[in-house]
């Protein structure tokens, strides 16, 4: 089994990528050893050696940034919520930034894993309850603002989304707001079911029943007419709003006007995809970033070893990054620098790169080690 953070330089990496976007000091850093969200990237090919707490904090970092912006996009504000649940909550990867914006006596995150609970309590402050395997036998006790179910939709056979979806709404107040994700149909590799949902009994999970926990991709027309027989009178969805992969849909019992306009929020993406490096510490480097929201980022900046080592104008054309992305708007994303890495300390250390734009001051996007 992996044991998250077991090496110097990922550390470094993870609290370089922290300290860029301003969370540090107490906010708590130690994973679960069985955290799926840690694990499943162990070994995965996107992912670089040692860059596995980096990418980790920075999913659960980007969530808080596409919540919060559905929240302005809803003309609300953390501070406006009373309760809040966070519902199939794992371990923690997104608990630990909730936990920073909303008093953590107002959260309350639940999971079906046994152990979770506790752990997220003990680590976080929040409350922690055990989920139920059936939706009726589900009892928080108290009514939410908020619900954000993040990546448990995306695995549900149909007679469980269904339920579960028709349970959460159960537990909204009369403003609440449901918000969840799935996957679409598009990131099916095989046909589509004719009914617009399919199921297939395999997960990143090596703990729970893929037969009640696989992978579901379903159609938002599906998800949109199930949540109404339901009595949800609105229905919000954006394609890929989530990690630019899962589309996210914000339901309610009442309008919310604010969320007609509902717009992609400010999530930094990028990518190292060239290094070059000379014995003599000369250098090239390339690669990408783009702000999903659209709006320009002003530059990059590479740091090495926490030391910056150039801000770089971002001044490429970059079709290919924008066919993958389906955002021919954001082919201009390219950018690279040559020169000369300063002197380090013996051994191997942690390149960050970041991005920068009007209205924040850093955020990393992507990282690997030289040396």
């Amino acid at each position: 089994m992996a044991e998250p953070l077991s090496d110097r330089l990922e550390h470094e990496l993870a609290e370089q990528y922290l300290r860029g976007i301003g969370w540090s000091g107490r906010f708590e850093t130690e994973i679960h050893p069985r955290d799926d969200m840690y694990t499943v990237m162990v070994g995965h090919a996107d992912y670089r050696p040692h860059t596995l707490g980096f990418y980790y904090f920075k999913s659960g970092f980007d969530v808080l940034i596409t919540l919060e912006h559905l929240l302005t996009c809803a003309g609300r504000k953390w501070e406006d919520l009373g309760r809040v649940l966070e519902f199939a909550c794992g371990y923690g990867r997104f608990t630990r930034f909730l936990a920073q914006v909303v008093e953590p006596s107002r959260v309350v995150s639940a999971d079906i894993l046994e152990d979770a609970p506790d752990w997220v309590t003990r680590h976080f402050g929040v409350q922690g309850r055990l989920s139920a395997t059936e939706p009726a036998a589900l009892e928080l006790g108290d009514r939410f603002d908020l619900i954000f179910v993040g990546s448990l939709f995306s695995h549900l056979p149909r007679a469980r989304f269904e339920a579960w979806l028709a349970r959460l709404l159960e537990l909204l107040t009369p403003d609440g707001l449901l918000v969840f994700s799935t996957h679409g149909e598009a990131l099916l590799e095989s046909g589509a079911a004719p009914d617009g949902f399919t199921f297939q009994g395999h997960s990143e999970s090596d703990v729970l029943d893929p037969d009640e926990y696989g992978s579901t991709f379903v159609r938002p027309e599906l998800v949109e007419r199930l949540a109404r027989e339901r009595h949800a009178t609105a229905v919000y969805h954006r394609e890929r709003e989530l990690w630019n992969f899962q589309d996210l849909f914000a339901v309610g019992r009442r309008a919310c006007p604010g969320l007609e306009a509902w717009t992609p929020a400010p999530v930094v993406r990028g990518r190292i995809d060239q290094v070059q490096i000379e014995a003599d510490g000369r250098f090239w480097i390339a690669g990408w970033a783009v702000d999903l929201s659209g709006a320009p980022l002003l530059s990059v900046e590479l740091a090495v070893g926490g030391r910056t080592l150039a801000q770089i104008p971002i001044d490429q054309e970059r079709p290919d990054v924008a066919a993958t992305l389906q955002r021919p708007e954001l082919a201009r994303c390219g950018w690279q620098l040559e020169g000369r890495i300063p002197e380090l300390p013996p051994g191997a250390s942690g390149l960050i790169a970041s991005a920068t734009s009007a209205s924040f001051a850093r955020r990393g996007f992507d990282a690997i080690v030289i040396g």
